[in-house]
């Protein structure tokens, strides 16, 4: 999965694809990023965000299969073993890539 922003505007990419998990950043001022995350989570740094996985699930319905679920509850398992999940499974880190 990828949230795509581009200025202020957010949309989540691949929503099918539940072994990868960034955000990545098309166009926009590091203010634009923030507004534009505050929709779905929060900026805590340049480099990290922590998005919601209501705000995942939300972004993903109708997009995604019957076992999309499990394969996302898979995914947040796995990131609760690597320290990127917060303590009440509320929120996900993904890594911010800047490509301008």
């Amino acid at each position: 999965m990828v949230i795509v922003i581009h200025r202020d505007i957010l949309r989540l990419a691949e929503p099918e694809d539940c072994r990868a998990f960034k955000v990545v950043v098309e166009a926009g001022t590091e203010t634009q990023v923030m507004q534009a995350l505050a929709q779905v989570g929060r900026m805590a740094d340049r480099d990290t965000a922590w998005i919601r996985t209501d705000a995942v699930r939300s972004m993903a319905d109708g997009r995604v299969d019957a076992d999309w679920e499990n394969e996302f509850a898979a995914m947040l398992a796995y990131a609760a073993t690597k320290g990127w999940l917060d303590d009440d499974g509320t929120e996900i880190q993904a890594h911010i890539e800047w490509t301008t």
